[in-house]
């Protein structure tokens, strides 16, 4: 018998709100960061280390867009809940709720280490994002697509109906799976925390450290909070899984999207405000993103990244060659 926080994350109200605000949430923010996409596209220009800033963009807008599918779908199920009645469907809705929760997971990872790498501008921490690739690549991507292939083929330990009045499904991993998921968690959590911890003690330069450190802090309070909020998650299913031997699809499904939302605010919190403005500037028209060049020598040219130093803009900057340091200062967030 499910506990009473277990029967509140199944209920049809709770998935219901929790999917729906992750279907406009996923709907508004990769249409700003689309834009913001076409509008670097346009400008045609790219900073030096121009290779990680393009890396971090594709790596937000694969994540916005699986969590786009991912509402959609996840909607569908919400509503055809309380009507399946039959194992294949079942199957469907467990693939949905945790094959698409874990491949979320792998691609917010994927994300963070994007967004470490840009930090990371001097390559000193390269051998810790090189164990970061090889943990996300090898062993969480195919554990996550492993998930999602047993259960739509019912072969995640037996899925099976439940005969009661909520005619749900409920599904078993099979032994130290969900114990296994929730240590790779561990280990990705901690190389992401170091990644971003580090630099904090890096910058170089006095002008721009301050700026830096709030960066970068900006970076490490965000990307904490959504790897508690994975963490607690995991550890709650794998609590669950051993307590009771199973879980239900109605469960798993309305506690991975209350996770999938949380992260996916968290995640978008990193970018600034002006980036947003500015990608909405342009979807308004207003393509006057800069102030026009002067006669004195100010030339709108590339970004160069050091230390954390990131553009609000996605790498472009007016700079004046006699007053570079006090226009340093803007480079900020990627």
């Amino acid at each position: 018998r499910m506990h009473d926080a277990e029967v509140a994350f199944s209920s049809l109200p709770f998935r219901a709100t929790v999917f729906t605000a992750l279907l406009l949430l996923a709907i508004i923010f990769t249409t700003l960061h689309t834009a913001s996409e076409i509008r670097v596209q346009k400008e045609g220009v790219l900073p030096q280390n121009g290779d990680r800033i393009v890396r971090v963009r594709r790596a937000i807008l694969v994540y916005c867009y699986f969590a786009l599918v991912y509402a959609v779908f996840g909607s569908a199920v919400v509503w055809r809940s309380y009507d399946i009645n039959n194992n294949s469907l079942c199957a469907v809705e467990f693939f949905i709720a945790l094959g698409g929760y874990l491949l979320q997971n792998v691609n917010l990872y994927r994300l963070l280490a994007a967004r470490a790498a840009l930090i990371d501008t001097e390559d000193k921490l390269l051998l810790i994002r090189k164990i970061l690739w090889f943990v996300i690549h090898f062993l969480c991507l195919p554990l996550a697509l492993g998930f999602g292939i047993a259960a739509i083929s019912n072969g995640f330990g037996g899925v099976s109906q439940i005969p009661d009045e909520e005619n749900g499904c409920t599904g078993h991993a099979p032994p130290g799976v969900v114990e296994a998921i929730v240590v790779l968690d561990v280990i990705v959590s901690a190389l992401c925390l170091v990644l971003f911890v580090t630099p904090l003690w890096n910058a170089k330069r006095i002008e721009s450290q301050a700026m830096n450190n709030i960066v970068i802090t900006k970076n490490l309070l965000w990307s904490s909070l959504t790897i508690v909020s994975t963490s607690f998650t995991l550890c709650y299913l794998a609590l669950v899984q051993e307590r009771d031997g199973n879980a239900t699809a109605l469960f798993v499904s309305g506690i991975s999207a209350l996770d999938f939302t949380l992260n996916f605010i968290f995640i978008n919190a990193i970018w600034s405000l002006k980036y947003y403005t500015l990608a909405i500037r342009f979807m308004s028209g207003n393509t006057l993103l800069t102030s026009p060049p002067r006669r004195t020598g100010v030339k709108a040219t590339p970004l160069r990244i050091r230390s954390s130093a990131m553009d609000d803009r996605n790498g472009f900057v007016i700079e004046e060659k006699k007053n570079v340091i006090c226009h340093r200062q803007r480079r900020l967030e990627a």
